[in-house]
Protein backbone atom coordinates (compact mmCIF):
# COMPACT_ATOMS: atom_id res chain seq x y z
CA UNK A 1 0.00 0.00 0.00
CA UNK A 2 1.30 3.51 -0.84
CA UNK A 3 2.47 5.76 1.99
CA UNK A 4 -0.16 8.41 1.28
CA UNK A 5 -3.02 5.96 1.89
CA UNK A 6 -4.45 6.28 5.36
CA UNK A 7 -5.43 3.17 7.23
CA UNK A 8 -9.07 2.95 8.16
CA UNK A 9 -10.91 0.93 10.76
CA UNK A 10 -14.20 -0.64 9.67
CA UNK A 11 -16.69 -1.50 12.40
CA UNK A 12 -19.24 -4.19 11.55
CA UNK A 13 -22.14 -5.12 13.80
CA UNK A 14 -23.22 -8.75 13.52
CA UNK A 15 -25.14 -11.43 15.35
CA UNK A 16 -24.86 -15.24 15.22
CA UNK A 17 -27.18 -18.12 15.86
CA UNK A 18 -26.78 -21.85 15.61
CA UNK A 19 -28.02 -23.33 12.37
CA UNK A 20 -30.80 -25.87 12.53
CA UNK A 21 -30.42 -29.39 11.17
CA UNK A 22 -32.49 -28.44 8.15
CA UNK A 23 -30.29 -25.43 7.37
CA UNK A 24 -27.13 -27.49 7.71
CA UNK A 25 -28.53 -30.12 5.35
CA UNK A 26 -29.38 -27.44 2.79
CA UNK A 27 -25.81 -26.08 3.01
CA UNK A 28 -24.37 -29.58 2.46
CA UNK A 29 -26.62 -30.07 -0.57
CA UNK A 30 -25.66 -26.70 -2.04
CA UNK A 31 -24.12 -27.15 -5.51
CA UNK A 32 -21.70 -24.31 -4.84
CA UNK A 33 -20.52 -25.81 -1.57
CA UNK A 34 -20.03 -29.26 -3.04
CA UNK A 35 -18.57 -28.43 -6.47
CA UNK A 36 -16.58 -25.29 -5.64
CA UNK A 37 -15.29 -26.16 -2.19
CA UNK A 38 -11.66 -26.48 -3.29
CA UNK A 39 -11.72 -23.88 -6.10
CA UNK A 40 -12.02 -20.60 -4.14
CA UNK A 41 -8.64 -20.82 -2.41
CA UNK A 42 -5.02 -20.64 -3.53
CA UNK A 43 -2.17 -21.09 -1.04
CA UNK A 44 -4.64 -20.99 1.79
CA UNK A 45 -6.16 -17.67 0.75
CA UNK A 46 -9.27 -16.68 -1.16
CA UNK A 47 -8.37 -16.55 -4.82
CA UNK A 48 -8.10 -12.90 -5.96
CA UNK A 49 -7.38 -11.27 -9.31
CA UNK A 50 -5.32 -8.10 -9.04
CA UNK A 51 -6.06 -5.35 -11.60
CA UNK A 52 -4.47 -2.02 -12.58
CA UNK A 53 -6.30 0.33 -14.93
CA UNK A 54 -6.09 3.70 -16.63
CA UNK A 55 -9.70 4.68 -15.97
CA UNK A 56 -9.85 8.29 -17.25
CA UNK A 57 -7.70 10.83 -19.12
CA UNK A 58 -7.77 14.56 -19.55
CA UNK A 59 -9.47 15.82 -22.72
CA UNK A 60 -12.49 14.74 -24.76
CA UNK A 61 -13.67 11.14 -25.24
CA UNK A 62 -15.84 9.61 -27.97
CA UNK A 63 -19.01 10.27 -25.96
CA UNK A 64 -18.40 14.02 -26.21
CA UNK A 65 -17.52 14.26 -22.49
CA UNK A 66 -14.36 16.09 -21.43
CA UNK A 67 -12.30 16.27 -18.23
CA UNK A 68 -9.91 18.95 -17.03
CA UNK A 69 -6.39 17.90 -15.99
CA UNK A 70 -6.26 20.02 -12.82
CA UNK A 71 -9.65 18.73 -11.64
CA UNK A 72 -8.56 15.10 -12.07
CA UNK A 73 -5.42 15.82 -10.09
CA UNK A 74 -7.45 17.45 -7.33
CA UNK A 75 -9.76 14.42 -7.08
CA UNK A 76 -6.76 12.16 -6.45
CA UNK A 77 -5.45 14.55 -3.81
CA UNK A 78 -8.85 14.39 -2.08
CA UNK A 79 -8.42 10.62 -1.64
CA UNK A 80 -10.11 9.00 -4.64
CA UNK A 81 -10.63 5.24 -4.08
CA UNK A 82 -8.72 5.19 -0.79
CA UNK A 83 -10.08 3.94 2.57
CA UNK A 84 -12.57 4.59 3.99
CA UNK A 85 -13.77 5.20 0.43
CA UNK A 86 -13.41 2.77 -2.44
CA UNK A 87 -14.67 2.14 -5.92
CA UNK A 88 -16.77 -0.71 -7.24
CA UNK A 89 -15.69 -3.00 -10.07
CA UNK A 90 -18.60 -4.26 -12.17
CA UNK A 91 -19.20 -5.49 -15.72
CA UNK A 92 -20.66 -3.34 -18.51
CA UNK A 93 -22.02 -0.88 -15.93
CA UNK A 94 -24.49 -3.37 -14.46
CA UNK A 95 -23.67 -2.15 -10.91
CA UNK A 96 -23.25 -5.75 -9.71
CA UNK A 97 -19.97 -5.73 -7.72
CA UNK A 98 -17.33 -8.30 -8.62
CA UNK A 99 -14.46 -6.47 -6.89
CA UNK A 100 -13.25 -3.12 -5.56
CA UNK A 101 -10.76 -0.32 -6.24
CA UNK A 102 -8.55 0.57 -3.29
CA UNK A 103 -5.91 2.95 -4.67
CA UNK A 104 -5.62 5.81 -7.19
CA UNK A 105 -2.82 8.03 -8.46
CA UNK A 106 -2.46 10.90 -10.94
CA UNK A 107 0.15 10.18 -13.62
CA UNK A 108 1.21 10.76 -17.21
CA UNK A 109 0.14 8.08 -19.71
CA UNK A 110 2.82 7.94 -22.42
CA UNK A 111 0.64 5.83 -24.71
CA UNK A 112 -2.22 8.31 -24.58
CA UNK A 113 0.19 11.28 -24.39
CA UNK A 114 -2.07 12.71 -21.70
CA UNK A 115 -2.42 12.94 -17.94
CA UNK A 116 -4.89 10.62 -16.27
CA UNK A 117 -5.87 8.60 -13.24
CA UNK A 118 -4.51 5.07 -12.76
CA UNK A 119 -6.23 2.86 -10.19
CA UNK A 120 -5.53 -0.45 -8.47
CA UNK A 121 -8.08 -3.00 -7.41
CA UNK A 122 -8.93 -6.63 -6.77
CA UNK A 123 -11.59 -8.99 -8.15
CA UNK A 124 -13.11 -11.76 -6.05
CA UNK A 125 -11.93 -14.58 -8.30
CA UNK A 126 -13.05 -17.15 -5.68
CA UNK A 127 -16.63 -15.89 -6.14
CA UNK A 128 -16.49 -15.16 -9.89
CA UNK A 129 -14.07 -17.75 -11.35
CA UNK A 130 -15.60 -17.54 -14.83
CA UNK A 131 -15.04 -13.77 -14.95
CA UNK A 132 -11.47 -14.13 -13.66
CA UNK A 133 -10.57 -16.82 -16.18
CA UNK A 134 -12.10 -14.82 -19.02
CA UNK A 135 -10.15 -11.69 -18.09
CA UNK A 136 -6.87 -13.64 -18.04
CA UNK A 137 -7.66 -15.19 -21.45
CA UNK A 138 -8.69 -11.79 -22.91
CA UNK A 139 -5.47 -10.25 -21.70
CA UNK A 140 -3.38 -13.06 -23.22
CA UNK A 141 -5.24 -12.69 -26.51
CA UNK A 142 -5.65 -8.89 -26.74
CA UNK A 143 -2.84 -7.59 -24.52
CA UNK A 144 -5.16 -5.58 -22.26
CA UNK A 145 -8.77 -5.27 -21.09
CA UNK A 146 -11.07 -2.31 -21.97
CA UNK A 147 -12.59 -0.39 -19.06
CA UNK A 148 -15.07 2.43 -18.60
CA UNK A 149 -15.83 4.59 -15.56
CA UNK A 150 -19.17 5.92 -14.33
CA UNK A 151 -19.27 9.44 -12.96
CA UNK A 152 -21.55 12.19 -11.72
CA UNK A 153 -20.63 15.85 -12.04
CA UNK A 154 -21.31 18.85 -9.85
CA UNK A 155 -21.73 21.07 -12.95
CA UNK A 156 -21.77 20.77 -16.73
CA UNK A 157 -20.37 23.18 -19.30
CA UNK A 158 -21.51 22.93 -22.93
CA UNK A 159 -18.97 24.31 -25.42
CA UNK A 160 -18.25 24.18 -29.16
CA UNK A 161 -14.64 25.36 -29.06
CA UNK A 162 -12.97 22.53 -27.14
CA UNK A 163 -9.42 21.97 -28.48
CA UNK A 164 -9.42 19.32 -31.18
CA UNK A 165 -13.23 19.30 -31.52
CA UNK A 166 -14.05 22.89 -32.49
CA UNK A 167 -17.00 21.94 -34.72
CA UNK A 168 -18.58 19.52 -32.22
CA UNK A 169 -20.50 20.06 -29.02
CA UNK A 170 -18.54 19.03 -25.94
CA UNK A 171 -19.76 18.62 -22.37
CA UNK A 172 -17.11 19.46 -19.77
CA UNK A 173 -17.74 17.55 -16.52
CA UNK A 174 -16.52 19.82 -13.75
CA UNK A 175 -15.63 18.44 -10.28
CA UNK A 176 -16.36 14.81 -11.24
CA UNK A 177 -17.24 12.19 -8.65
CA UNK A 178 -16.19 8.71 -9.84
CA UNK A 179 -18.29 5.78 -8.65
CA UNK A 180 -17.19 2.69 -10.58
CA UNK A 181 -14.84 1.53 -13.26
CA UNK A 182 -16.43 -1.25 -15.31
CA UNK A 183 -14.88 -4.08 -17.26
CA UNK A 184 -16.27 -3.96 -20.79
CA UNK A 185 -17.36 -6.30 -23.56
CA UNK A 186 -17.31 -3.42 -26.08
CA UNK A 187 -14.72 -0.73 -26.99
CA UNK A 188 -14.57 2.12 -24.42
CA UNK A 189 -15.45 5.78 -25.06
CA UNK A 190 -11.91 6.64 -23.94
CA UNK A 191 -9.78 4.67 -26.44
CA UNK A 192 -6.85 4.65 -23.97
CA UNK A 193 -8.87 3.38 -20.99
CA UNK A 194 -7.40 -0.08 -20.39
CA UNK A 195 -6.52 -2.51 -17.64
CA UNK A 196 -4.12 -5.36 -16.90
CA UNK A 197 -4.74 -8.26 -14.50
CA UNK A 198 -2.43 -10.61 -12.64
CA UNK A 199 -2.79 -13.62 -10.38
CA UNK A 200 0.74 -13.54 -8.99
CA UNK A 201 0.67 -15.11 -5.51
CA UNK A 202 4.43 -14.59 -5.10
CA UNK A 203 3.75 -10.92 -4.47
CA UNK A 204 1.50 -11.75 -1.54
CA UNK A 205 2.73 -12.41 2.04
CA UNK A 206 3.95 -16.00 2.47
CA UNK A 207 1.43 -18.32 4.13
CA UNK A 208 1.40 -22.04 4.89
CA UNK A 209 0.02 -24.14 2.07
CA UNK A 210 -2.98 -26.36 2.63
CA UNK A 211 -4.14 -29.56 1.10
CA UNK A 212 -7.45 -31.35 0.97
CA UNK A 213 -7.51 -34.91 2.32
CA UNK A 214 -10.51 -36.98 3.23
CA UNK A 215 -12.72 -33.94 3.19
CA UNK A 216 -10.73 -32.10 5.89
CA UNK A 217 -8.04 -29.44 5.66
CA UNK A 218 -4.86 -30.04 7.70
CA UNK A 219 -2.12 -27.38 7.91
CA UNK A 220 1.38 -28.15 6.63
CA UNK A 221 4.40 -27.21 8.73
CA UNK A 222 5.21 -23.54 8.55
CA UNK A 223 7.80 -22.34 6.05
CA UNK A 224 8.04 -22.60 2.27
CA UNK A 225 5.78 -24.78 0.13
CA UNK A 226 7.19 -28.35 0.06
CA UNK A 227 8.89 -29.33 -3.18
CA UNK A 228 6.39 -32.13 -3.78
CA UNK A 229 3.47 -29.77 -3.42
CA UNK A 230 5.28 -27.16 -5.53
CA UNK A 231 5.86 -29.73 -8.27
CA UNK A 232 2.18 -30.61 -8.21
CA UNK A 233 1.28 -26.95 -8.53
CA UNK A 234 3.77 -26.52 -11.37
CA UNK A 235 2.24 -29.50 -13.19
CA UNK A 236 -1.22 -28.04 -12.74
CA UNK A 237 0.00 -24.70 -14.04
CA UNK A 238 1.68 -26.42 -17.02
CA UNK A 239 -1.49 -28.33 -17.81
CA UNK A 240 -3.46 -25.11 -17.58
CA UNK A 241 -1.04 -23.36 -19.91
CA UNK A 242 -1.20 -26.26 -22.37
CA UNK A 243 -4.99 -26.08 -22.34
CA UNK A 244 -4.77 -22.35 -22.97
CA UNK A 245 -2.29 -23.01 -25.79
CA UNK A 246 -4.71 -25.46 -27.43
CA UNK A 247 -7.51 -22.93 -27.14
CA UNK A 248 -5.26 -20.17 -28.49
CA UNK A 249 -4.21 -22.41 -31.41
CA UNK A 250 -7.82 -23.15 -32.28
CA UNK A 251 -8.64 -19.46 -32.05
CA UNK A 252 -5.65 -18.70 -34.29
CA UNK A 253 -6.86 -21.20 -36.92
CA UNK A 254 -10.34 -19.70 -36.74
CA UNK A 255 -8.85 -16.21 -36.98
CA UNK A 256 -6.85 -17.23 -40.07
CA UNK A 257 -10.02 -18.58 -41.70
CA UNK A 258 -11.83 -15.37 -40.84
CA UNK A 259 -8.86 -13.43 -42.21
CA UNK A 260 -9.10 -15.28 -45.53
CA UNK A 261 -12.81 -14.51 -45.71
CA UNK A 262 -12.08 -10.90 -44.82
CA UNK A 263 -9.38 -10.70 -47.53
CA UNK A 264 -11.87 -12.03 -50.09
CA UNK A 265 -14.36 -9.46 -48.94
CA UNK A 266 -11.70 -6.74 -49.16
CA UNK A 267 -10.83 -7.82 -52.72
CA UNK A 268 -14.49 -7.64 -53.72
CA UNK A 269 -14.93 -4.29 -51.99
CA UNK A 270 -11.81 -2.98 -53.76
CA UNK A 271 -13.27 -3.99 -57.15
CA UNK A 272 -16.63 -2.48 -56.21
CA UNK A 273 -14.83 0.67 -55.10
CA UNK A 274 -13.02 0.90 -58.43
CA UNK A 275 -16.32 0.54 -60.29
CA UNK A 276 -17.90 3.08 -58.00
CA UNK A 277 -14.97 5.41 -58.69
CA UNK A 278 -15.66 5.27 -62.44
CA UNK A 279 -19.34 5.92 -61.80
CA UNK A 280 -18.46 8.87 -59.57
CA UNK A 281 -16.19 10.25 -62.32
CA UNK A 282 -19.00 9.94 -64.88
CA UNK A 283 -21.51 11.51 -62.51
CA UNK A 284 -19.08 14.33 -61.75
CA UNK A 285 -18.70 15.13 -65.46
CA UNK A 286 -22.47 14.97 -65.94
CA UNK A 287 -22.92 17.23 -62.92
CA UNK A 288 -20.47 19.75 -64.38
CA UNK A 289 -22.36 19.71 -67.71
CA UNK A 290 -25.69 20.20 -65.94
CA UNK A 291 -24.30 23.09 -63.92
CA UNK A 292 -23.18 24.80 -67.16
CA UNK A 293 -26.63 24.24 -68.67
CA UNK A 294 -28.30 25.62 -65.56
CA UNK A 295 -26.10 28.74 -65.76
CA UNK A 296 -27.06 29.24 -69.41
CA UNK A 297 -30.75 28.81 -68.59
CA UNK A 298 -30.46 31.29 -65.72
CA UNK A 299 -29.00 33.88 -68.12
CA UNK A 300 -31.77 33.16 -70.65
CA UNK A 301 -34.42 33.42 -67.93
CA UNK A 302 -32.95 36.73 -66.76
CA UNK A 303 -33.01 38.09 -70.33
CA UNK A 304 -36.57 36.81 -70.84
CA UNK A 305 -37.63 38.50 -67.62
CA UNK A 306 -36.27 41.83 -68.88
CA UNK A 307 -38.07 41.39 -72.24
CA UNK A 308 -41.26 40.48 -70.41
CA UNK A 309 -41.04 43.59 -68.22
CA UNK A 310 -40.51 45.86 -71.26
CA UNK A 311 -43.35 44.13 -73.14
CA UNK A 312 -45.73 44.52 -70.21
CA UNK A 313 -44.87 48.22 -69.97
CA UNK A 314 -45.47 48.72 -73.71
CA UNK A 315 -48.71 46.73 -73.49
CA UNK A 316 -49.92 48.95 -70.64
CA UNK A 317 -49.24 52.05 -72.77
CA UNK A 318 -51.12 50.51 -75.70
CA UNK A 319 -54.06 49.69 -73.43
CA UNK A 320 -54.16 53.32 -72.33
CA UNK A 321 -54.15 54.49 -75.94
CA UNK A 322 -56.88 52.00 -76.89
CA UNK A 323 -59.02 53.15 -73.97
CA UNK A 324 -58.51 56.80 -74.98
CA UNK A 325 -59.32 55.95 -78.61
CA UNK A 326 -62.46 54.05 -77.66
CA UNK A 327 -63.53 56.95 -75.46
CA UNK A 328 -63.00 59.37 -78.32
CA UNK A 329 -64.92 57.07 -80.70
CA UNK A 330 -67.83 57.01 -78.26
CA UNK A 331 -67.76 60.80 -78.01
CA UNK A 332 -67.69 61.11 -81.81
CA UNK A 333 -70.57 58.68 -82.17
CA UNK A 334 -72.63 60.69 -79.70
CA UNK A 335 -71.72 63.89 -81.53
CA UNK A 336 -72.71 62.39 -84.87
CA UNK A 337 -75.96 61.07 -83.40
CA UNK A 338 -76.81 64.51 -81.95
CA UNK A 339 -76.02 66.28 -85.22
CA UNK A 340 -78.16 63.76 -87.11
CA UNK A 341 -81.07 64.17 -84.71
CA UNK A 342 -80.86 67.99 -84.70
CA UNK A 343 -81.00 67.90 -88.47
CA UNK A 344 -84.32 66.06 -88.19
CA UNK A 345 -85.89 68.88 -86.13
CA UNK A 346 -87.69 71.87 -87.61
CA UNK A 347 -85.46 74.88 -88.26
CA UNK A 348 -87.43 77.03 -85.85
CA UNK A 349 -86.77 74.51 -83.04
CA UNK A 350 -83.08 74.55 -83.75
CA UNK A 351 -83.00 78.36 -83.78
CA UNK A 352 -85.01 78.63 -80.58
CA UNK A 353 -82.70 76.04 -78.93
CA UNK A 354 -79.70 78.36 -79.15
CA UNK A 355 -81.17 80.80 -76.66
CA UNK A 356 -82.96 78.27 -74.47
CA UNK A 357 -81.78 78.37 -70.87
CA UNK A 358 -81.73 74.53 -70.61
CA UNK A 359 -80.00 73.94 -73.91
CA UNK A 360 -77.25 71.62 -72.57
CA UNK A 361 -79.70 69.48 -70.63
CA UNK A 362 -81.90 69.10 -73.71
CA UNK A 363 -78.97 68.21 -75.94
CA UNK A 364 -77.75 65.60 -73.44
CA UNK A 365 -81.24 64.08 -73.14
CA UNK A 366 -81.69 63.95 -76.93
CA UNK A 367 -78.22 62.38 -77.35
CA UNK A 368 -78.78 59.60 -74.80
CA UNK A 369 -82.36 58.86 -75.80
CA UNK A 370 -83.02 55.49 -77.39
CA UNK A 371 -84.10 55.50 -81.04
CA UNK A 372 -87.71 54.64 -80.17
CA UNK A 373 -87.83 57.42 -77.59
CA UNK A 374 -86.32 59.87 -80.04
CA UNK A 375 -89.01 59.06 -82.58
CA UNK A 376 -91.60 60.01 -79.99
CA UNK A 377 -89.80 63.30 -79.28
CA UNK A 378 -89.64 64.13 -83.02
CA UNK A 379 -93.31 63.39 -83.53
CA UNK A 380 -94.22 65.64 -80.59
CA UNK A 381 -92.62 68.58 -82.35
CA UNK A 382 -94.61 67.82 -85.51
CA UNK A 383 -97.89 67.37 -83.65
CA UNK A 384 -97.32 70.58 -81.73
CA UNK A 385 -96.92 72.54 -84.93
CA UNK A 386 -100.02 70.99 -86.56
CA UNK A 387 -102.29 71.51 -83.55
CA UNK A 388 -102.04 75.35 -83.72
CA UNK A 389 -104.11 77.35 -86.23
CA UNK A 390 -101.35 79.77 -86.82
CA UNK A 391 -98.85 76.96 -86.86
CA UNK A 392 -96.13 76.31 -84.30
CA UNK A 393 -93.36 76.94 -86.73
CA UNK A 394 -94.70 80.33 -87.83
CA UNK A 395 -95.25 81.47 -84.27
CA UNK A 396 -91.83 80.33 -83.31
CA UNK A 397 -90.30 82.26 -86.16
CA UNK A 398 -92.17 85.39 -85.18
CA UNK A 399 -91.56 85.27 -81.49
CA UNK A 400 -88.06 83.83 -81.57
CA UNK A 401 -88.77 81.88 -78.41
CA UNK A 402 -89.82 78.32 -77.86
CA UNK A 403 -93.07 77.86 -75.96
CA UNK A 404 -92.93 76.94 -72.30
CA UNK A 405 -95.33 75.03 -70.16
CA UNK A 406 -97.03 78.29 -69.07
CA UNK A 407 -97.74 79.66 -72.56
CA UNK A 408 -98.47 76.48 -74.50
CA UNK A 409 -101.88 74.92 -74.87
CA UNK A 410 -102.86 72.67 -72.05
CA UNK A 411 -102.99 69.66 -74.35
CA UNK A 412 -99.72 70.36 -76.14
CA UNK A 413 -97.37 67.38 -76.13
CA UNK A 414 -94.33 69.68 -76.59
CA UNK A 415 -94.86 71.14 -73.12
CA UNK A 416 -93.89 67.75 -71.67
CA UNK A 417 -90.41 67.96 -73.17
CA UNK A 418 -89.42 71.64 -73.09
CA UNK A 419 -89.84 73.44 -69.78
Amino acid sequence: MNDHIKKAEYVVNASVSEASDTELENIRKSSFFSSQAAAPTMDGKPRMLHITAWMVHEGRNHNGDAFIKEELQEKVKEGLFTPPHGGMIDFDHDFMPIGFWYDASFSFDSKANAWGIIVKGAIWAWRFPEVANKLIADQVREGNIPVSMSVVSESLEFVKDFPGAEELQTVILHNPVFLTTSLLSVPPADPNARAAVTEDNDNLPATPAKKVADGTNSPEPSGQVPSKEKKKMDNELLNSLQDKLVVATEEKVQAQAETEVAEGTITKLTADLSTAGEEVKTLTEENSRLKTKVAELEVAISSAAEVKEATEKELEELRGKVASFEEQVAVNKKKERLESRLAELPEAVRNNLESHEEKELLLAAWTEAEDEHWETIKKSFSLASKSNKDGFVNRSNRSGNMPTGASADAGSTLSNFIR
